[in-house]
């Protein structure tokens, strides 16, 4: 299998969408120009998805919010946040708090002890750890699927423009952020929820 960099899917899955075998790899191991050029589809399709969902590739972000309360609300589009790791303030260690993974609440110390964040402005660090250690399948599906759509857009963009056809009515033939409906489908079960 051919990892791709930054991408969800493999080489082999996206070509096997595409019906089409992988090129031999050219001399000194680099891909062929047509799977390279596949690979950079699958490299562009990962921010798009993750835009749709959250982060799929693990990731840690510091999430920065003000003092003076009884807990902190996470952003949403954290649904797939697997792990608070720390909490800072004022650049300390803070040990006390407990997170409600359904809501997304990061509280300063158990609930019943009324114990609050001290004041600042964002003063607050959440570290989290965010995707998955594995891209869901369906995931996975929709990846190859918009890859396969920007594919086809690609080759078939002169004759469906001639013709005056739009493959997507909600976006140009063109656009490279087109977002077919059925892509937008498969990722719709990873909207919304709390987190671990």
């Amino acid at each position: 299998m051919t990892d791709v960099a930054g991408g969800l899917i493999t080489l082999e899955y996206a070509l096997t969408g595409l019906k089409l075998m992988p090129v031999q790899p050219l001399v000194g191991g680099s891909l062929s120009a047509r799977d390279q050029d596949i690979a950079d589809y699958i490299i562009a399709a990962t921010p798009v998805i993750e835009s749709l969902v959250g982060p799929v590739l693990p990731v840690t972000k510091t999430i920065l919010q003000d003092g003076g309360k009884l807990a902190v609300l996470l952003p949403g589009a954290i649904a797939n946040a697997a792990a608070v790791t720390a909490v800072r303030v004022n650049g300390g260690s803070w040990s006390n708090y407990v997170v409600n993974p359904d809501s997304g609440v990061v509280y300063a110390g158990p609930t019943w002890a009324g114990i609050r964040f001290p004041m600042g402005i964002r003063n607050v660090a959440v570290d989290l750890t965010m995707g998955y250690s594995t891209v869901p399948q369906t995931l996975q599906l929709a990846a190859r699927e918009l890859v396969r759509y920007w594919v086809q857009i690609g080759l078939n963009a002169p004759r469906a423009g001639a013709l005056g056809m739009q493959p997507d009515a909600a976006a140009a033939p063109l656009d490279p952020y087109a977002i077919p409906r059925r892509v937008r489908q498969l990722c719709s079960e990873f909207l919304g929820g709390g987190f671990a």
